[in-house]
């Protein structure tokens, strides 16, 4: 199952200094040849609407598993999509 998370959702949980130590583990692990990294990829699929398009972007990446540990715990929180398929 596809959890769908809302720019709200992340900003509720996520801290901008939690952002920058994950970035920074992740970034270190990566010039290490430690963890690996898929270029943003970007679909483009054209609507019935005359010239436009829907996009989808993705990007991820896999950090090295030893570090997961230092990584910045994110409480549990009951999402968006969460609360729109109870209501």
């Amino acid at each position: 199952m596809t959890l769908i998370l809302s720019n709200e959702d992340v900003e509720r949980v996520l801290t901008m200094q939690d952002s920058l130590k994950a970035m920074e583990i992740t970034f270190t692990d990566y010039a290490a040849a430690k963890a690996v990294n898929r270029p943003r990829s970007h679909t483009y699929t054209p609507l019935d609407e005359d010239g436009k398009f829907y996009c989808f972007k993705s990007m991820d990446g896999v950090p090295g598993s030893s570090r997961l540990d230092q990584w910045p715990a994110l409480p549990a929180s009951e999402s968006s999509s969460d609360q729109a398929r109870a209501g």
